[in-house]
């Protein structure tokens, strides 16, 4: 029985699969000249260069409209009733004021994110006194751990809370009962 490769592809979840017979991938690592030797059901050159002219002639006919300006050849609308992509983003969404509610509850968390900042900046200061880290500015990306500053879990060790106490209590019920 044929060993077989899963490769599926969905982008929605960026996994692959789909089902590829070990000898038809064998073969298709092989240079072109090779496969036609070994396959007798392959195109003569004639009738591949043909087939590429055909695709050639179909896709040099392609024309695409302008983003900006609309033409009259053009009568292909992007998306119906969008002006952007942003726009056709938020529109899977049920909330139609998603942009103006997010907006208001980042500034609900400002103050928050603001103090989460300043904590981070006090204890970075602390652990590394050689390097200059303004008292007001932003956290240099470099020291949080992460190449882009998109995690900070690698300095979790050199911020977290009350360093003594060895776990921290889980006061979810807690949260619950308050609701």
């Amino acid at each position: 029985m044929n060993a077989k490769a899963c490769l599926f592809l969905t982008f929605s979840r960026l996994t692959y699969q789909t089902d590829l017979d070990e000898n038809w991938l064998g073969r298709s690592l092989k240079p072109r000249d090779e496969r036609r030797e070994q396959d007798s059901s392959t195109t003569s050159e004639e009738e591949e260069e043909d087939e590429f002219s055909q695709m050639e002639e179909i896709f040099s006919q392609v024309q695409l409209c302008p983003f900006k300006k609309r033409v009259k050849a053009c009568t292909i609308p992007y998306e119906p009733g969008y002006t952007n992509k942003g726009e056709y983003n938020i529109a899977m969404y049920e909330d139609k004021n998603l942009v103006e509610n997010l907006e208001k509850e980042m500034k609900k968390l400002q103050p928050f994110y603001q103090q989460i900042h300043v904590y981070v900046r006090k204890k970075l200061m602390h652990y590394y006194p050689n390097v200059t880290i303004l008292p007001d500015g932003p956290i240099p990306a470099h020291l949080l751990g992460n190449m882009y500053a998109q995690s900070w879990v690698d300095i979790y060790p050199m911020v977290v809370p009350y360093p003594k106490h060895k776990a921290i209590p889980d006061i979810t019920d807690a949260m619950i009962k308050k609701v």
